[in-house]
């Protein structure tokens, strides 16, 4: 609606939104564009009502223990759960489906590390923040409970901004600066707009990493990220609202219509041929 009416808003567009609410897709674009993602698979609602024993043939023929089991449309660890065996691997497709008709099945690093890293900008002007390295969880899932209820007070919790969080993440510069280019690599090929967080993992056994998934909207814009470099809050939100003014700006500069005349001609054809056709029967 905000596009139709030609209204500026401050998050990305069309595109990216809609690759970044949708996991499959997002792997599917990511591995397309040649960025390292897991090894995953995915299946519909209906393929696991169909024939349970054949997905789950399928899935244990591809993918190694542990795999973690995703809806495709949803956020904030909702939905997620970490298959260590059949029995729990069909428990977690059961507890997915029950979400999304789409579910994504990726193969888990048993030794991992987390990093996430926040872009901000638009078009030609975008810079990544520095990186954090959040909670390590036992068992490899930062869940709803330990992103949003753990260490509430009075029934009250701070959400994501008070999980315990190392910022920088301790890793080297080398792999540092190689992610946030990586990060920035990502902003421009989805076209993106205003502030962004892209999630990592790095294999602790190999030193390899890969793209987990972007947020589009990340939770309070990921401030905590960009206030080590000095950008506070209220100076971030003005930036993406300048970013939102641009975007319009260049839109009105496109042009939307196309003088054809197409349908003019064809009713004039239209109108030729009738009084053609009447021309003759008087003769």
């Amino acid at each position: 609606m905000l596009e139709l009416f030609g209204i500026p808003y401050a998050s990305s567009g069309v595109l990216g939104c809609s690759i970044g609410m949708d996991k499959i897709a997002m792997k599917t674009y990511f591995r397309g564009c040649g960025f390292p993602v897991l090894e995953s698979r995915w299946l519909t609602r209906a393929d696991w009502a169909a024939d349970r024993d054949s997905v789950l043939n399928m899935l244990e023929g591809a993918l190694p223990y542990p795999m973690f089991v995703k809806p495709a449309n949803l956020g904030s660890s909702i939905g997620i759960n970490r298959a260590t065996d059949r029995a729990s691997l069909a428990d977690a497709i059961d507890v997915a489906a029950a979400y999304d008709r789409r579910i994504l099945v990726e193969k888990g690093i048993p030794n991992r590390l987390e990093v996430n890293c926040s872009v901000l900008g638009y078009a030609g002007y975008v810079r990544a923040s520095v990186l954090e390295m959040p909670e390590q969880v036992k068992g490899g899932l930062l869940d709803f409970n330990t992103k949003y209820l753990k260490g509430a007070k009075g029934g009250q919790s701070e959400g994501m901004t008070s999980l315990a969080r190392q910022i920088p993440a301790p890793i080297s510069e080398e792999l540092t600066k190689t992610i946030q280019e990586m990060s920035v690599k990502v902003f421009r090929e989805m076209d993106l707009k205003g502030c962004v967080r892209i999630d990592y993992m790095i294999d602790e056994d190999t030193g390899a990493f890969y793209i987990c998934e972007i947020n589009i909207i990340p939770g309070s814009l990921a401030f905590y990220l960009w206030e080590p470099a000095g950008l506070e809050y209220k100076a971030l939100l003005d930036e993406m609202i300048v970013y939102a003014y641009r975007d319009r700006a260049e839109k009105q500069a496109s042009v939307f219509s196309y003088d054809s005349r197409i349908l003019e001609k064809q009713a004039s054809g239209a109108k030729r041929g009738k009084m053609g056709k009447l021309s003759g029967i008087r003769k």
